[in-house]
């Protein structure tokens, strides 16, 4: 008898912990999901730990699933070894998810940390490859000059074979933690685009990128810590 109330007051304790864990994790699994879409980078690093999260946040149900199996063989009379089994099971996960969640959760904001050089890496390369894509587009079309917006360069307003197109991301605006702004302009004032600025901002200043990067119609690429570009160096 003795043995049964242990093994049910072990099982309230893992329940207790399953009822904190489940909804916990669930809220956890939900901001990740926000910031994956919110801030669209490249981020295997953040897929993986969403990946580890729902496995952590399931230990708990199942725990829990355990828990009332082995209830009701003990409230049963039953003493069998499946009833035994699933207790230790129930436990045993209980256990795990408590462990898992904290460094889970403790790792991931310095995991995250790490995507800001290959995302300002990527912003770099973004850059570079849209002053290709604009000076070939104004040799394309030299009555109109540079593209008025990143959106005359997409697929969907050209040819794929085009020499200009660029890819959706950045042609959207948004690409690997960053935000393009492209601006075109018309020195001679007469409706001919011959010059532009190009900025590229962190969607997420200190989390998805830490410096702004800038470029021209000379096609030099240049940062800075803020969005004055009046403190930028040439890279």
């Amino acid at each position: 008898m003795e043995a049964v109330v242990g093994d049910n007051q072990k099982l309230v304790v893992a329940s207790m912990w399953c009822a904190i864990l489940g909804p916990a994790g669930f809220v956890a699994i939900v901001a990740l999901l926000y910031l994956a879409d919110s801030h669209p980078v490249n981020d295997h690093f953040l897929n993986f730990f969403m990946v580890v999260f729902i496995g952590a946040i399931a230990l708990p149900f199942v725990s829990f699933i355990l828990a009332l199996l082995a209830h009701w063989q003990n409230y049963r009379g039953s003493r069998s070894a499946a009833g035994k089994a699933a207790a230790n099971r129930a436990i045993e996960y209980a256990i795990v998810s408590i462990i898992l969640l904290p460094i889970v959760g403790l790792f991931f904001p310095s995991g995250h940390h790490s995507l800001i050089g290959p995302n300002e890496h990527s912003a770099v390369g973004s850059l570079r490859i849209l002053n290709t894509a604009t000076h070939a587009y104004a040799m394309t079309h030299p009555e109109r000059g540079f593209p008025a917006a990143l959106e005359d360069l997409s697929r969907s307003h050209n040819h794929v074979d085009d020499p200009y197109v660029i890819d959706d991301h950045l042609s959207s605006g948004i690409k690997s933690g960053y935000q393009f702004m492209y601006t075109p302009r018309s020195t001679q004032h007469d409706g001919k685009l011959d010059a532009y600025n190009a900025i590229a901002e962190p969607v997420v200043v200190g989390t998805t990128g830490n410096r702004y990067f800038f470029t021209d119609e000379s096609g030099v690429v240049s940062f800075g810590l803020s969005r004055d570009p009046a403190g930028k160096k040439p890279l």
